[in-house]
């Protein structure tokens, strides 16, 4: 496969799939016998990806964006457009468009609709699960591999301060290593079998450390009992002066918001205010912990998962069906009070 590539195209080490399509400058592009068609292309480097060995969940993700990121565009250019209009950000940097378009296909692929036991939402399909409530739903998830009640499963290693698996926080390594098996680990009679589930701090830790992994710094908000995640994000003007925006994505309610970072603040002060919420520095540790983040630099993904995960993406946008697939329908604007811990 490795000689369909060089036939094609000179990459410099480091360089995306993504930066290759955008004619980014530093790599050339050439057939031997004609000249190269662009769906041609888009397929060869999609195949070229798909074949190849993933080193690391992060790498994993990063690579399925740049094989679907022609075809998300198309689903959310109207969005990008206006933001750049609202903003006054250069709508043809290529910088720009793919910092927009990997913060947004990762929230969707993770994000929930409703905080509501066993709802799944996203291109992933991810059940909700309450916890820390009385009677606890996670109690009845059945565990696959032993065919028994999770709450009837001790703690991983690691985890043994809790009663039981069903009882443990799941911080960004169980979330993101149940999501990549070969064969879901879980069932429970409101939405069958499925592979990982969170609610919402254990979503909103797993996106952040996924993202920070990615490059991109983050942080879990929380108010009252409600969690989301903010990135900070540096995006061009025409003139190439770079501003400050926040992306502010909650994955329980899918809600994805654009907005003007606050003026006159690092950084680091900004990374500091993550609301008003009892756990929000607990949940933040976790998530930017550099632990977590070897964790899922250290998980492999299958081609089996690969397979599954692909497809579900292809599925969400329509690339490998011909049938008429809905795209996930955000929820704005729902009170936070609607979930409790």
């Amino acid at each position: 496969m490795a000689g369909v590539l060089e036939d094609i195209c000179q990459i410099p080490r480091g360089w995306s799939a993504l930066h290759t399509l955008m004619g980014a400058p530093g790599v050339s592009c050439w057939s031997q016998a004609e000249p190269v068609n662009l769906r041609t292309l888009v397929l060869t480097l999609s195949l070229l990806l798909a074949t190849t060995a993933t080193a690391g969940l992060p790498s994993f993700f990063d690579q399925l964006y740049a094989e679907n990121s022609a075809e998300y565009a198309e689903h959310t250019e109207g969005d990008y457009l206006a933001l750049c209009v609202e903003l006054g950000l250069d709508d043809v940097n290529v910088a720009n468009r793919r910092l927009f378009g990997e913060v947004s296909f990762l929230h969707d692929l993770i994000t929930g609709v409703a905080a509501e036991d066993c709802s799944r939402g996203g291109i992933l399909r991810i059940p909700y699960f309450w916890h820390w409530v009385d009677p606890n739903p996670r109690y009845s998830i059945i565990s696959l591999s032993d065919s028994v009640p999770l709450v009837r499963v001790p703690p991983a290693s690691g985890f043994e301060r809790y009663q039981s698996h069903a009882d443990v926080d799941r911080v960004p390594v169980l979330f993101f290593s149940d999501l990549v098996t070969d064969e879901p680990h879980y069932a429970h009679e409101g939405c069958g079998q499925f592979f990982t589930f969170g609610w919402c701090s254990e979503r909103e830790m797993a996106f952040v450390s996924l993202m920070g992994c990615l490059g991109h710094q983050g942080k879990v908000c929380q108010s009252g009992i409600h969690s989301w995640s903010e990135l900070w994000c540096e995006f061009a003007v025409s003139d190439g002066r770079l501003v400050c925006v926040t992306a502010r994505a909650d994955n329980t309610f899918d809600s994805l918001e654009w907005l003007p970072a606050p003026s006159g603040i690092s950084v680091e002060e900004w990374l500091a205010d993550t609301g008003q919420g009892a756990d929000a520095g607990w949940y933040n540790r976790t998530a930017r912990s550099e632990r977590q983040r070897r964790a899922l630099e250290e998980i492999e993904v299958s081609d089996i998962a690969a397979a599954r995960i692909r497809n579900l993406v292809s599925e969400a946008l329509g690339i490998a069906t011909t049938r008429v697939h809905p795209w996930p329908t955000r929820a704005h604007g729902v009170d936070d009070e609607n979930e409790s811990k």
